[in-house]
């Protein structure tokens, strides 16, 4: 059933991997020179200086986001597969291998090009950096649930 406990846990999955969609991963600025640097999901942005044109890059920049996309097309799956726990439960490691990529990427990027631009400036990172990590602690405990479910239902068949 869709109102059962790891239905929840699903939902905040889908709902934390759509919102790193949204959100930026990390931004470095230099208020001396007006330079600014900003990675979101989908692209890199750079800006030489105040009032300079932005240059944005797509690829290979957006393979995080691609993931991320992957992560709530196969978590909504997952959330409607609720009369196939065993396909659920296979659904939710292909999701955290997912989740695993998404993060590793988002950190690659973070890491390489962070320590790259503006070296003066000290690394730091908003809230989509995070948002991966959230979402593999909340398809764990999904899967937690649906695997307590399973068993419940195989014991229940058993003492038939």
């Amino acid at each position: 059933m869709i109102q059962r406990v790891q239905s929840i846990f699903i939902v905040l999955v889908v709902a934390s991997m759509t919102t790193f969609l949204f959100v930026s991963q990390w931004s470095k600025l230099d208020l001396e020179t007006g330079e600014m640097h900003q990675m979101k999901a989908f692209w890199y942005t750079s800006v030489a200086s105040e009032g300079a044109e932005p240059i944005i890059e797509y690829l290979p920049y957006a393979a995080a986001g691609i993931l991320a996309v992957l992560v709530v097309l196969v978590g909504t799956m997952q959330l409607f597969k609720f009369k196939n726990r065993v396909l659920q439960m296979k659904l939710g490691v292909f999701n955290s291998l997912l989740i695993v990529a998404t993060l590793a990427v988002s950190g690659w990027y973070w890491y390489s090009l962070g320590r790259q631009v503006i070296p003066q400036i000290p690394l730091g990172f908003d809230l989509a950096i995070i948002l991966p990590a959230i979402a593999m602690v909340f398809n764990r405990m999904a899967l937690r649930f649906i695997k307590k479910d399973e068993d419940l239902v195989s014991s229940a068949d058993r003492m038939r």
